[in-house]
């Protein structure tokens, strides 16, 4: 009996070492990843947890609870991560799924291998083969996704995006889980080369702001490009341009918001789904925010 409660402890002391050494590699490897610049692709989002589950699998001596293991040692990785991620707990949000998804798939791939008796080691080829989907986009280029959200409104004029409204009035709870926060508009006019400076305060990262230019006028539509923008959203994806259009249907109007923008984080299958959400909501808001509020 005390023969198995020591070798029950001696266990778990090893299994508390191997999550200490996984943890310092995998912080190791997301410093380095971070110095070169690359904590916006697949090497950090896909790379470090196959790195994790790779190291759990290969040396745990409890293969029955390998998922427990890894899902515990990268929740432990997400949650020290988060310090150091500006805005900790909407990264921690996005990138949760597709850690554990990754490891998940990468234990299921041994256990597979390791019960028809291949190779162990052949497991090696996995984080390859996920690593695919990133390079594909530096092959294809970025892509620009258009999002256009559309609202029926009474009696709106491009003249109302000459006023400041309250952004943080009806905020939608999206954009409060962490996101950086839009804090006032300056500038105004729609000829051409009127500029608007928008405000933008991160917990993480201070206040940064977004410069927009009138590029076009018509008399339904304005067309704003991007001048400059150091806000902490340029570091998940990079707004190109904005159209507001508006066009008179059976007494009211229909405000077409429409913003390009491209996917910054890798990798793009997975991310731009959820920035395709929060543009439309953005859009929808803006909306709001100029045409029905004042």
């Amino acid at each position: 009996m005390k023969k198995m409660n020591f070798l029950k402890g001696h266990t778990k002391k090893r299994t508390l070492y191997l999550l200490i050494v996984v943890l310092a590699i995998a912080s190791i490897s997301f410093r380095c990843v971070g110095n070169y610049r690359l904590e916006q692709t697949s090497l950090l989002f896909i790379g470090i947890p196959t790195l994790i589950t790779l190291l759990i699998v290969r040396y745990s001596k409890r293969p029955k609870s390998a998922y427990g293991i890894v899902f515990l040692t990268i929740t432990m990785f997400l949650l020290i991560s988060g310090i150091f991620l500006g805005e900790g707990l909407v990264c921690i949000l996005f990138m949760a799924p597709i850690f554990y998804g990754v490891g998940a798939i990468v234990v299921w791939c041994f256990e597979m291998l390791k019960k028809r008796k291949s190779n162990t080691y052949a497991f090696a080829i996995i984080p390859l083969f996920l690593l695919l989907f990133q390079p594909l986009d530096y092959i294809k280029g970025d892509t620009v996704h258009s999002i256009t959200t559309v609202q029926f409104v009474k009696n709106a004029s491009l003249q109302q995006l000459n006023a400041r409204p309250d952004f943080q009035a009806h905020l939608p709870l999206f954009f409060k889980i962490g996101f950086p926060k839009p804090l006032d508009i300056k500038g105004e006019g729609l000829a051409i080369g009127a500029q608007r400076t928008i405000a933008f305060k991160s917990s993480t990262k201070g206040i940064g702001t977004l410069v927009l230019v009138v590029k076009e006028k018509t008399e339904d539509a304005v067309y704003f490009t991007v001048k400059s923008d150091d806000t902490h959203i340029a570091h998940w994806l990079t707004f190109k341009d904005i159209k507001v259009e508006l066009r008179e249907k059976e007494g009211q109007t229909e405000v077409l918001w429409t913003t390009n923008f491209t996917c910054d984080l890798g990798p793009s299958w997975y991310f731009e789904t959820f920035q395709t959400y929060a543009v439309d909501l953005m859009n929808a808001h803006l909306i709001q925010s100029y045409f029905t509020e004042n």
